[in-house]
This record gives structure tokens, C-alpha cells and sequence, in this order.
């Protein structure tokens, strides 16, 4: 078995605890690194090659980031009951985890795909009812480009939270080395060697993510084969409890990016320009999303393991150095945003409108920042006792209830403009963190002292 399930009850400083969870993590947030570097990019070459090239992309990326919302908690569920699983010694069953999650996630990614390749124009109402005919037919184009790619989207995230699940996260580097260079380099090839626009940047999407798909289910099939897997496994069932697990995400993702869709909507009334801007606003928070969910991983996988060995003590522990871990990676990413922000905002664009219009949104980063590490760092250990439906209310709260009308009210009605869009994001995260400090007490109180069976 894993490392840190042998030494977890040896490893009593926070700084050994530290390390471990760092063992676990590294290649996780390093794995996010290069996908944020991606992020980075595809706003930046579509910036600096055209602003409206970079509106249509705004109008797109969010229908497609709502549609791999609804598959990737598959994936997460994979790693949270097979973590437990595997604490358990049940590689039986954790084996069979990996064939039967694998073609459930290609069947409802080839059903998605088709789905969103079909109702492409209608979708594209939502964000952007009043854009030009050129602009429609554009974001159509790459909007279905990006559907081709959803099958991929929905395998390979099932193979990663496999592997992940026995600590084996090293995937989820090499997947994003592969998958998010690749992206660059034939984006970059496209949209300005071939003038392709957000259409090549597409075209570089979907093409990487095949590329990355192929190393994940070599990995994986390559572990599966050196698994010790006993002549009379475990049949207990595996698509039951995974689905106890993730539905309550596939529910969060669709309110929360159904949001996201919508609040799109309203800064699609303001113009072009603050689209613009708010595509370069909403990849940075996805940069510092993406820093702490993957530590939050991290976190989730040795949380997970100590729940199969029946210690949720050492689990709190672990919780508790990883955090520290988080605020560590966190900040440093957001250390661009935060004390350069001119020189941040000319990486996406050098049109002069839209630096003036993103400008002050910056220093709300300082607000938002801490309440992603707070906020995610704790959702991680309720997430791995698989208390995944409090996440769900949780999330639903902070968009629906607060981001959403938060963002018309203040952005479109009270005339702020972007600066109230992305103020009513971070009200919802601050909603995020206290309803998760409230749940995490009453999770802690729950198990703290008990002998916790696994999933």
C-alpha cells in the first residue's frame, strides 16, 4: 500500500505532515500549473490577436466549461470511494472501479457531445442574444469544435481519479503536460500561422485533450495489470456508490456553470469590451480555483485513505497541514495579480479599453484569494467522508442565490459595470466559506472519535 498509510500514524509534526501532503500534491498542482499556463495562453493569443476573436471564445468556453462540469465529478467520485477502497485493501473492488467508471463516463461523454454539437445555436442565446450575425456563426463553429472533444474530457478524468485514488497523481502531470503544451503549440500554430482565430484555438483544444486521454488509459491499464487483485475479490457493488458520491456534483456543476452562462449573459449587455475583460477576470479566478481544488485533491486522497483505515483523527491532520500547503501554492499564484496588475493585464491585451475596464477589478483579489483557500481547503474533508451533497447545496447557494442576481443587480441595474460582475463573485465565495465552515464543524463533530467504515 501507499506510503503515507503506513506512516500516517508515525508522522505526528505538522511539518512531516506537510511534507507528505506535499509528497501527494506536487504533481497535482504541478499538473494544474501547466494547465494554468493554457488558461494563460488561449486567453492571450486570442487577446492579443483579436478582441472580438476573444469575446466569441468568452461566449463559447463557458457553455463547454457547464457541459465537462456535469462529467468531471464522476471522476472526483472515482477518487474519493476508491482512495477509501484502496485504504481498505479492497483492490478487488478497486479494480473493477476502473472498467466500470470508465464506460460510464464514455457513454454519457458521447451522449453530452452529441447533445452540445446539436444545440449549439440555441445555446449560444443564453450568452449573447445580442451579437452579431459574423459573431454567431463564429461561436457556433467553435463551439461545436470543442463538443467533439467532451468523449475525451469525461474518459480521461475517470482514468485520473483512478490513479489518483492510490496516490498515483503523477497522471494528472504528465496529462496536462500533454494535453495543455499540445494546446499552445497547435493554437498558436492555427490561430496565427493559419488566421484561424478562436476556431484554431478550438481546433488546439480538442486535439490535446484526444493526445492527453491516450496517456491517461495507458497508465491506468498498465497499474490495473499490476494490481494484486485476489482469486475471490469483493462483488460488492461499484456504480451505486459512485453515483451516491457524484450526483450531488453533477447537480452543483449545473447550477454553478448555469450561472456562470448567465452572469456571460449580463456582461454580454455592457459590450464587447467588458467580455473582454471578463474572460481575462474569470481565468484568473479559474488560475487560483485550479491551484487549490488540486491541492484540495490532495488533501481528499490521504483524508480518504485514513477514513479506509478507520482513523479520521490523523485525517484532521492531515486536513490541517494541507491547508497550509494550499495558501502556500495559492498565493504565489496569485502573486502576479496582485502586485503587478498592469503588467498582469497586458499579458491578455494590449487594447487600451479594455486594460481601463479590467483595471480596477483587480484589487478585489485580495478579497477573493483567501476565500478560495479557505473555502476549498475545507470543502476537501467533507468531500472525502463523501459528503458530497452538503458541497452541492453549498455551491448552489453561493451562485444562485448570491453570485447571480448579485452580478445583474449590481453589474447591469446599478450601472457598475464589470467591477460589480466581479464583485458579486467574490460575495459568493465569501457565502462559500462560511456555509463550509459551518458544515465542516458539524462533519468534524460527527466523526471525530469514531471508527469510520469505509464507503
Amino acid at each position: 500500500m501507499t506510503e503515507s498509510r503506513h506512516s500516517a500514524r508515525g508522522q505526528d509534526s505538522l511539518a512531516q505532515r506537510v511534507r507528505e501532503v506535499a509528497s501527494v500534491s506536487w504533481p497535482l498542482v504541478a499538473g494544474s500549473a501547466v494547465s494554468l499556463l493554457t488558461a494563460v495562453a488561449d486567453t492571450a493569443i486570442l487577446g492579443q490577436y483579436d478582441t472580438i476573436e476573444l469575446s466569441v471564445m468568452a461566449r463559447a468556453v463557458v457553455i463547454f466549461i457547464f457541459c465537462t462540469a456535469l462529467l468531471i465529478p464522476i471522476g472526483t467520485a472515482v477518487q474519493i470511494v476508491g482512495a477509501q477502497w484502496y485504504g481498505a485493501e479492497d483492490t478487488g473492488r478497486v479494480a473493477r472501479l476502473l472498467t466500470r467508471s470508465g464506460l460510464l463516463t464514455l457513454t454519457l461523454g458521447v451522449f453530452l457531445g452529441a447533445a452540445l454539437f446539436l444545440a449549439s445555436p440555441w445555446l449560444l442565446v443564453i450568452t449573447g442574444a445580442t451579437a452579431s450575425p459574423e459573431e454567431e456563426m463564429g461561436a457556433i463553429e467553435v463551439l461545436r469544435i470543442l463538443a467533439l472533444c467532451i468523449p475525451a474530457v469525461a474518459l480521461s478524468g475517470a482514468a485520473r481519479g483512478w490513479l489518483g485514488a492510490q496516490s498515483r497523481t503523477k497522471v494528472v502531470l504528465l496529462n496536462a503536460a500533454v494535453v495543455n503544451l499540445g494546446n499552445i503549440a497547435i493554437s498558436i500554430t492555427l490561430v496565427f500561422g493559419l488566421e484561424l482565430g478562436a476556431q484554431g484555438a478550438a481546433w488546439g483544444t480538442t486535439t490535446a485533450h484526444y493526445l492527453g486521454l491516450a496517456v491517461c488509459l495507458a497508465l491506468a491499464l498498465h497499474r490495473r495489470r499490476r494490481l494484486d487483485v485476489p482469486d475471490d475479490p469483493n462483488n460488492a457493488p461499484v456504480v451505486r456508490p459512485l453515483g451516491k458520491v457524484a450526483w450531488p456534483d453533477v447537480v452543483f456543476g449545473t447550477a454553478t456553470y448555469g450561472g456562470d452562462m448567465l452572469i456571460v449573459s449580463a456582461v454580454a449587455v455592457l459590450g464587447a469590451v467588458d467580455l473582454a475583460g471578463y474572460r481575462i477576470a474569470s481565468s484568473t479566478v479559474a488560475i487560483l480555483f485550479t491551484v487549490a481544488f488540486t491541492c484540495g485533491s490532495g488533501i481528499s486522497i490521504l483524508v480518504g485513505h485514513r477514513l479506509g483505515a478507520r482513523d479520521f483523527r490523523h485525517g484532521l491532520a492531515y486536513a490541517r497541514a494541507g491547508a497550509l500547503f494550499m495558501g502556500g501554492c495559492v498565493g504565489l499564484a496569485a502573486l502576479p495579480v496582485l502586485l503587478i496588475p498592469e503588467r498582469y493585464v497586458r499579458i491578455f491585451s494590449t487594447e487600451e479599453a479594455v486594460i481601463e475596464a479590467i483595471r480596477p477589478v483587480l484589487i478585489l483579489f485580495w478579497l477573493i484569494t483567501p476565500l478560495i483557500v479557505a473555502s476549498i481547503a475545507m470543502a476537501a474533508v467533507v468531500r472525502a467522508v463523501g459528503d458530497t451533497k452538503a458541497m452541492m447545496y453549498i455551491g448552489i447557494a453561493a451562485q444562485l442565490v448570491v453570485a447571480l442576481p448579485a452580478a445583474w443587480l449590481l453589474g447591469v441595474w446599478a450601472g457598475w459595470g464589470l467591477f460589480g460582475v466581479v464583485l458579486a463573485l467574490g460575495l459568493s465565495w465569501l457565502t462559500r466559506t462560511l456555509l463550509t465552515i459551518w458544515r465542516l464543524r458539524r462533519t468534524t463533530a460527527r466523526f471525530a472519535g469514531e471508527q469510520v467504515p469505509a464507503a
